[in-house]
């Protein structure tokens, strides 16, 4: 049985536990290809909340800490340098509490799981008042570094997302790569200023399905897109509900457009649109819309 039939009989098999769901979503289209050949392996992705109409990227293993800003049709807009040492660049998120939006860059690769631990570095996102001066590079040093690990010993990491809705509670979700599909998912919530000692990122549900390559969360919190070489999976909550409680329920299905190793996605500002990205350089920028009635 081939990937198409399989997947359409997967998500008729879920229609039904989902009909109650305001989301119907279109099939996935291609607006454009990322113009800027410098971003050859796009490992993660996220919506700009500072700037209309700009996504975020950066490449896998790069050996500068740097990410790129780009339209929805592709076009290369910025380019910006993290003060920081990285190892393994795998995954990026943003959110925004009250006015003030942030970058999460998640150095977490691990394929030999001989690291001792793992760190987020959080920036203020940039607001670009006028188009960048053509060639200059700013540095940004992190507002924040979080040094962690996992309660269960080194992982390696390609999944990473922040759920933002209780600007009191902001908890960060890394989903495990794990091959033949058993991935851990673990969760590490924002260290207070009384907080002491190691951070722990603690599991909260363990999940059967391929191998996972990305994970965004809707601005509101109340959706989880956990994406792998295929097709995207995603996990709803209502009122109360924990993530936790959420990931226990079957996912909804969603095929993904077919891409030389897909490992990135995020959820647009309005909670509902979805944008990917895939390695290669002039990767096909995709987004996955609502349906039009």
């Amino acid at each position: 049985m081939n990937r198409f039939i399989s997947s359409a009989l997967l998500v008729l098999l879920t229609a039904s536990a989902f009909a109650e769901d305001p989301i119907l979503y279109a099939r996935p289209r291609e607006l454009g290809r990322l113009a800027n050949t410098d971003i050859k392996a796009s490992a993660g992705i996220a919506i700009s909340l500072e700037n209309e109409n700009l996504l975020w990227s950066h490449n896998r293993g790069d050996t500068l800490p740097r990410f790129f800003g780009f339209n929805l049709q592709g076009t290369h807009v910025v380019e910006y340098r993290i003060d920081a040492k990285l190892i393994e660049l795998q995954d990026m998120a943003s959110y925004r509490v009250e006015r003030q939006a942030t970058l999460v860059f998640a150095d977490v690769g691990d394929y030999e799981l001989k690291r001792k631990s793992y760190v987020l570095y959080l920036l203020r996102e940039p607001r670009m008042t006028k188009a960048p001066k053509f060639g200059k590079i700013d540095t940004i040093k992190p507002q924040m570094t979080l040094e962690f690990t996992y309660d269960t010993g080194p992982q390696h990491c390609q999944a990473v997302a922040v759920d933002a809705s209780d600007p009191k509670a902001i908890k960060f979700i890394f989903i495990s790569s794990n091959e033949g599909g058993n991935c851990i998912v673990y969760e590490l919530p924002m260290p207070g200023t009384r907080d002491k000692g190691p951070l722990v990122a603690k599991t909260i549900a363990k999940l059967t399905i391929p191998t996972v390559t990305s994970l965004d969360i809707s601005p509101d919190g109340s959706r989880m897109m956990v994406l792998t070489y295929g097709d995207g999976y995603e996990f709803t909550r209502t009122g109360d509900k924990k993530w936790s409680d959420a990931l226990a329920t079957k996912p909804r299905i969603l095929e993904m457009p077919i891409r030389h190793k897909g490992e990135a996605i995020c959820y647009g500002a309005d909670g509902k649109t979805l944008y990917l990205t895939a390695d290669g350089a002039r990767t096909p920028l995709w987004m996955v819309g609502v349906r039009e009635e």
